[in-house]
């Protein structure tokens, strides 16, 4: 299992090859540290590929939802979310919105969003797995792996991720 001191240093590490995502992501989950492989979903206000992939085996992973910054409506939220955690998932970065925050935040899961949202997302059946997404400023390849923490959020390309070994 890698293990990370916090983003920072991983800036100062790894300058050359580090990933700095743009500031605007929100944690809303119970870890605010959290790191992995990414698996990715690109989506429009359709969850149906997020559930999907957050009933799978998650372990040791992150997944990285493009949700096009829709402020219409929350992707995903503490049912789904919860099924995640119980599945291994380290974390989920949403770019976009966020239900059920109160309960989210009460769960052992890293969780970044644009926004807190009431209403309920849709599922058309719509989106993709597994494919590279772009937003604040970096492209998530899936494989890659990602580190949050409260100062932001860091990309490594997994050969370089898989050479770290960082004390906590």
């Amino acid at each position: 299992m890698i293990s990370f001191t916090n983003t920072p240093d991983l800036v100062d590490a790894f300058y050359n090859e580090a990933l700095v995502v743009d500031a605007g992501l929100l944690d809303f989950g119970g870890n605010k540290k959290f790191h992995g492989e990414i698996q990715t979903v690109y989506c429009f206000e359709d969850s149906t590929q997020i559930a999907a992939s957050l009933d799978d085996d998650g372990t040791g992973k992150v997944l990285v939802v493009d949700g096009g910054a829709s402020m219409r409506m929350a992707l995903t939220g503490d049912q789904v979310i919860g099924r995640g955690l119980a599945n291994g998932w380290q974390g989920v970065i949403l770019n976009g919105c966020v239900r059920d925050w109160p309960i989210v935040r009460q769960l052992q899961i890293g969780v970044k969003a644009l926004a807190p949202h009431p209403g309920k997302r849709l599922r058309r059946g719509d989106g993709k797995r597994n494919v590279p997404v772009n937003f604040k400023g970096v492209t998530f390849m899936p494989g890659d792996y990602i580190f949050c923490d409260e100062s932001g959020i860091v990309v490594l390309p997994r050969a370089i991720a898989l050479r770290l070994c960082v004390s906590e």
